[in-house]
């Protein structure tokens, strides 16, 4: 479920804005068990291209709800998470 979420939180990314490198950068983000963000996502590594942070950041607000397992006892797994994003690959 990791790689869905982030698979739709990519497919939203402006990539222009991430410039012609291989830019990464991390997000901690926390779940309800909804899927939708509880508070804000908290940048924790950066691209070092303030336009990319920004970008990623709006793609996680834009990709709620964030799909989860049905199994109640697995989403609880997915309540605090650290995405990795490389958005230029």
């Amino acid at each position: 479920y990791k790689a869905q979420i982030q698979r739709k939180i990519q497919g939203k990314v402006i990539k222009t804005l991430c410039g012609d490198g291989n830019p990464e950068l991390v997000f901690d983000i926390a779940l309800m068990p909804t899927g939708m963000l509880q508070g804000q996502p908290k940048l924790v590594k950066s691209s070092n291209i303030g336009a990319c942070d920004d970008a990623v950041e709006r793609a996680i607000l834009q990709s709620e709800p964030l799909p989860l397992p049905d199994d109640p006892s697995l989403k609880s797994q997915f309540r605090n998470l650290r995405l990795q994003f490389r958005p230029n690959e």
